[in-house]
Parts: structure tokens; C-alpha cells; sequence
């Protein structure tokens, strides 16, 4: 056999390179076996067996696997990534039971040793999308468990940057739109983002990333996604428009439909309903948020048709949930909700408002029996919110008497909670103002008079807010329904007053009662400035003048 003539160098050279590729063959396979033929091995093994204590001494391997792979991703295609998809996969598991008792896991250390640098490295990698997702998923995991200070150094290292060019690199625009809103990669790179946007300030970055990447109109379509966890996140990227971004940047999402699809997410909801409500429950609050920022995002969430009857049922469910939970957050989340959409000048159109009028009667008057002190903060609010409607004259107070809750409110002026009965005295007062006669008659048969009675006759014991809130809301009434001034007489509320009056030191109190009192010397018949001389008034008027600026101003108008 003739021997071929190649130099003796050439034999040894290709005997090395096939002895390197030999070893890091086997490297490969014990590495990376379990991992790809056994998933979640790994985990398993931590459950069974405690395994996180040998992963965590094999940390150094899992260093040199990253070196080694890194280095030779571009000559050992087929060999290289897996180990790197292994190595991080493995890191992932360090961090997920960081707090396993039989280690200690200082997790700076994945910062000091490069690992993090390995990790970003990683997620570059364009062509190995398997690597990609699984580094991301790695740092996720570290954003998730680490510190403010940890997550910080995340941002200094790029991740922002990194994470935003699996949303928009030329792999992801060649994805058409259906691909894109269930691809892996970016599902993970949403994930990430939404994460770390709450627990580092990086939400001003990401709106102005989004906008300026058009990136908007493809988050819009992640509403679509089956997994209730990525529409949690692009509900968080809305809230982070919503609280950081310029009025530009709003009007970008808008033009996007970002309400239409928030309605959806009520209306018709793709995730399962294991998860329905909890989706539901932060999209309510977002379309409170849009109708808080202004009047015209306001009626732009009113104006939606029948879906608006979608959004009351939820928030009746949401109201529900704080008797099931024993719990205020939902119930006041749901009156916060719904003052947002009925605040505002000019007022939207009550007719779109009244469906909230049964869930606000459920508020004021099913809450406490229940979940005690915990509901008069929804309760003070629910109140607010009416006489905000009663301010609308005949229809809102029609509606209100329809729904039986003059009983309901006159009973709580005699709530222990000052803030609540305060609440309470601005619904009377808009329905002594704006009411018609008759239906001011519905809440005279309630005993309202009786009950403001009962305050004033008690003020020695009552707190300054109580008396304070009485009085102006005396004030207020006769000072726009004159009309009301026999009733207030023929109740004895006045003598009352007078002593306040007389008896409060200088401040608010005292200003109001004077005020009252200036009122009905101002708009009274003579019998009824009688009636308060008889009673005191000019020794009170006397004092007044003897006062701060303030009430020797109030006083002087009744001369």
C-alpha cells in the first residue's frame, strides 16, 4: 500500500482538533443530558433530594461551561449553545431556591464572576432563539429574587437594551403578527420588562422606548394572548403610560385602540377563568385611571356603548370580593373607580351613570356588617360620590330615591366616624339644594332634620369635623333654599347653632355656625330673625365681630 505523504505536523494538528472536539463532545453530553432528555430533572431532584447543594458546588463548572461555550459558539454550532442553554438553565435553579437551607447563596456573586456579562452575552445570540429564551429566562429570575441594588446594576449592564431588541431585532419584524403576539422569545422579553419595571424605576425608559420603536401597536395585540400572565404585563406597561407618560405618548397607545382593547379583556377575555377575574379586576381600575387623567379620556371610557355595563359588573364583583375576603381593597378600588368616572366639570350624562347607583347602595349599606371599621373609608367615599350625582338635580335624586337610599343615608349621620357623617351632610346638602319639593319631601320623612338635630344638641362631645360639617352644610342650605329655614326653625336646630357659636373657640367651627346664622338673618322672614334673637344670635353675631378677619367679614354682612 503506497503511503500518502502528508508532514507528520498535519497528523498531530488534526489529532488535537479531534481530541478537543472529542472532549467537548463528552463535556456536552455530561452536561446537558439530563437537561434535554429529562425535563425538569433538575428540579425534581432539588425537591427530592436536595439537590441545590450540588448544584451550588458545581457553580465553578458552570463558569468555565459559559467560557467555554461562549468561545466556541461560532466553531462547534451544534455543541456549544446546548451547553450554554444548560449552564444558564442551571444558574436558573441557583436562584429559584436561593433560600434553600443547605447553601448559602450571596447572589452577587453571579455579578463579581461574570456570569451575569454571560448571561446578556447570551441573549445576543441571535442565531440559538432556544439560548435566548433560556437566558432570559435566567435573568428574569434574578431580577425577580434580587435586590433594589442587584437590579440596579441589571440596568447599568444592559438588560433594558438587550430585552427591547428581542422585541424589535430584524428576527422579531420578520414575525408576522400572529407569530409575534405567541412567540417564546418575546413572550419572555415581555415578561422580563413588566417585571423589572416594577421593581426598578425604569417605566419613563420603556414608554419612550415603545413609542419611539413603534412597538405600541404590537403590544396592543399581546392582549390576545392566551397566558394570563402576559396580559398582567401589558396591563402593566398601560399603567406605566398612564403614570409616566406626556400627553403625546398617551395619544400613541390611544391611537393604538388601547381602550377598545382594554374593553375586550371585560367583554370577551381569551384567558381561562381560573384567571378571568383578577385580569378583569386591574383592567377596571386602568379604564378609572384613563377617566381620572381627564375629562376627555373620561368620556372616552364613558362613551363605550353596552361594554360600560360590562365594566359595572365587575365592579359589583369587585365589591363582592371584600365580603368574601374580609377584606376593603376591592370595594374601595371599586369606589375609586367609580368616583373617577362621575367626577369632572361639566359631569358626563347621568343615564350612562346609573348602573353604578345599585353597586354604590350595596357599598354604604351591606359593607360594615360585614368587615367592620375596614369599610368606612369606601363608605365616606360611596357618599362623596353620591352627592357628586346629586348635584345633577331632578334625574340622579329621582334615581336616588328609586333605590330606597335616603333611609340608608340618613341612618349614617349618626355613623361614630366623623369623615363618614361629613360625607354624608354634603348628600343632603345637594339634595336640599337641587331637589325638587317633592322629593326633598322623601328625605324630611326620613327624619333628616331629627337626625342633624341630635348632632348639634350633642356638640360638647363631638369632634370638630362633626360640627364643622353640620354647620357649613346648615349654611349652605339656607343660603340657596331659603325655603328650608321654617323646617330647620320648627326642628329647634337653631338654638343650637347659637350656643356653637357662642361657645366654640376662634376657627372653622365657629365660622361656619356664624355663617349659618348670618344666612338666615340674610334671607329670613322677621318671624324666623325673631325666633334667633330670641335664642341668642345677637350675643353671637356681638362676638364674632370681636374676631379674625374672617368672621368679622361674615358678621359685618348681616349689618
Amino acid at each position: 500500500m503506497k503511503k500518502l505523504n502528508i508532514p507528520l505536523s498535519n497528523y498531530t494538528e488534526n489529532w488535537k482538533i479531534f481530541q478537543k472536539d472529542k472532549r467537548y463532545q463528552l463535556m456536552f453530553a455530561n452536561r446537558t443530558d439530563q437537561y434535554v432528555n429529562k425535563e425538569h430533572y433538575e428540579a425534581e431532584q432539588i425537591i427530592k433530594y436536595g439537590y441545590t447543594r450540588i448544584l451550588f458546588e458545581k457553580l465553578p463548572e458552570m463558569m468555565k461551561d459559559f467560557t467555554v461555550g461562549l468561545a466556541l459558539i461560532e466553531q462547534l454550532p451544534n455543541i456549544a449553545p446546548f451547553l450554554l442553554e444548560s449552564a444558564a438553565y442551571r444558574i436558573m435553579l441557583l436562584i429559584v431556591n436561593k433560600d434553600d437551607d443547605h447553601y448559602d447563596l450571596d447572589m452577587d456573586c453571579f455579578f463579581n464572576n461574570g456570569i451575569v456579562d454571560n448571561l446578556v452575552e447570551c441573549c445576543r445570540s441571535r442565531n440559538w432563539r432556544s439560548l435566548r429564551r433560556q437566558a432570559a429566562e435566567t435573568l428574569r429570575e434574578l431580577v425577580n429574587c434580587g435586590t433594589m441594588a442587584q437590579n440596579q446594576e441589571l440596568l447599568r449592564r444592559g438588560v433594558v437594551t438587550i430585552f427591547l431588541q428581542m422585541l424589535n431585532d430584524e428576527e422579531a419584524i420578520d414575525l408576522d403578527d400572529e407569530e409575534w403576539f405567541d412567540d417564546l422569545l418575546v413572550v419572555e422579553a415581555v415578561k422580563t420588562l413588566a417585571l423589572l419595571s416594577t421593581k426598578v424605576d425604569v417605566r419613563g425608559d420603556l414608554v419612550t422606548a415603545f413609542v419611539e420603536q413603534n412597538l405600541c401597536r404590537r403590544l396592543m395585540l399581546l392582549f390576545r394572548n392566551t397566558r394570563h400572565t402576559i396580559v398582567e404585563n401589558v396591563l402593566t406597561f398601560v399603567e406605566n403610560f398612564l403614570t409616566i407618560g406626556t400627553e403625546e405618548q398617551m395619544q400613541v397607545l390611544l391611537d393604538n385602540q388601547v381602550l377598545h382593547h382594554l374593553r375586550l379583556v371585560i367583554v370577551e377575555p381569551v384567558v381561562s377563568d381560573l384567571y378571568l377575574l383578577g385580569g378583569q379586576y386591574k383592567v377596571v381600575e386602568i379604564l378609572g385611571n384613563f377617566a381620572r387623567r381627564s375629562r376627555r379620556l373620561r368620556d372616552l371610557v364613558i362613551d363605550s356603548g353596552e361594554d360600560l355595563i360590562s365594566l359595572f359588573r365587575v365592579l359589583r364583583s369587585l365589591a363582592d370580593d371584600s365580603i368574601v375576603a374580609f377584606d376593603a381593597s376591592p370595594a374601595i378600588s371599586a369606589a375609586r373607580t367609580i368616583g373617577y368616572l362621575c367626577f369632572g366639570s361639566p359631569p358626563p350624562p347621568f343615564d350612562k351613570l346609573r348602573p353604578s347607583l345599585p353597586i354604590l347602595r350595596f357599598l354604604i349599606n351591606q359593607l360594615e356588617p360585614h368587615i367592620g371599621e375596614r369599610a368606612c373609608p369606601v363608605i365616606k367615599h360611596a357618599c362623596l360620590i353620591i352627592a357628586c350625582l346629586a348635584r345633577g338635580g331632578f334625574d340622579p335624586i329621582n334615581a336616588l330615591i328609586d333605590e330606597n337610599m335616603c333611609p340608608i343615608l340618613v341612618m349614617l349621620l349618626a355613623h361614630p366616624h366623623s369623615e363618614v357623617v361629613a360625607s354624608v351632610l354634603k348628600v343632603v346638602e345637594n339634595f336640599l339644594k337641587n331637589g325638587t319639593d317633592n322629593q326633598i319631601q322623601v328625605l324630611h320623612d326620613s327624619q333628616v332634620l331629627q337626625h342633624v338635630l341630635e348632632i348639634v344638641m350633642n356638640h360638647d362631645n363631638l369632634p370638630p369635623l362633626h360640627l364643622r360639617s353640620v354647620c357649613r352644610a346648615i349654611a349652605n342650605i339656607v343660603n340657596y333654599r331659603s325655603s328650608q329655614i321654617q323646617r330647620m326653625v320648627d326642628a329647634g336646630i337653631f338654638p343650637s347653632i347659637i350656643q356653637i357659636s357662642i361657645n366654640q373657640e376662634v376657627g372653622d367651627t365657629k365660622y361656619e355656625a356664624i355663617y349659618a346664622i348670618s344666612s338666615v338673618v340674610t334671607r329670613g322672614s322677621h318671624e324666623q330673625i325673631r325666633h334667633l334673637v330670641e335664642h341668642g344670635s345677637i350675643a353671637a353675631i356681638c362676638q364674632g365681630l370681636l374676631c379674625e378677619e374672617p368672621l368679622v367679614s361674615r358678621v359685618s354682612a348681616v349689618f
